[in-house]
């Protein structure tokens, strides 16, 4: 976990946000039209300058209009996991499909930031890591922050609590 600045070979990439609602909902404190620009203010802070994408896995049919409406119209994409999948199956849909497949396929080059604090993830970051991206992760609890032994944490290059980062905020 190193604060430090962006990496040159990194600073002006493309950062991808893979957001896992299910294990880090919105806050009710947090203002949804604000989520993209305070991400982005967090990631400049750190002197990251290319272009943003998020998007953010979850129930929507659980999520308020306002605050739904608030988010998709910042420019967050927002995917819907059906009622009575499970978080399990928001997992898989995050996992397989879109952060490590395109990760270990593209040939182009991002920063990969990773909106969780579940373990499982843990191996997808890693891969990424190991093939010279550069991972980075917003944790929902400071506890696990601090362990040695959490392989999610030690897979990423920075690490964000995660109202942090929502906050606008320096990383860890």
């Amino acid at each position: 976990m190193n604060p430090s600045l962006a990496p040159e070979q990194h600073k002006d990439l493309e950062i991808l946000v893979w957001w896992d609602m299910f294990d880090c909902p919105l806050p009710a404190e947090c203002n949804p039209c604000r989520i993209k620009d305070n991400t982005e203010s967090s990631l400049r802070r750190l002197n990251y300058s290319g272009p943003i994408s998020i998007s953010a896995y979850g129930e929507l049919d659980n999520m308020g209009e306002e605050a739904l409406h608030s988010l998709q119209s910042s420019g967050v994409k927002m995917i819907h996991i059906p009622s009575g999948r499970g978080k399990g199956f928001a997992k898989h849909m995050i996992l397989i499909p879109d952060m490590l497949i395109w990760g270990l396929r593209s040939r182009k080059r991002a920063n990969h930031l990773l909106i969780s604090g579940d373990e499982v993830f843990a191996y997808a970051m890693h891969q990424l890591k190991v093939r010279n991206f550069n991972t980075l992760l917003a944790h929902p609890h400071p506890q696990p922050l601090q362990a040695d032994d959490s392989s999610l944490v030690y897979a990423a290059n920075t690490v964000w609590l995660f109202t942090s980062l929502l906050d606008g905020e320096a990383p860890l």
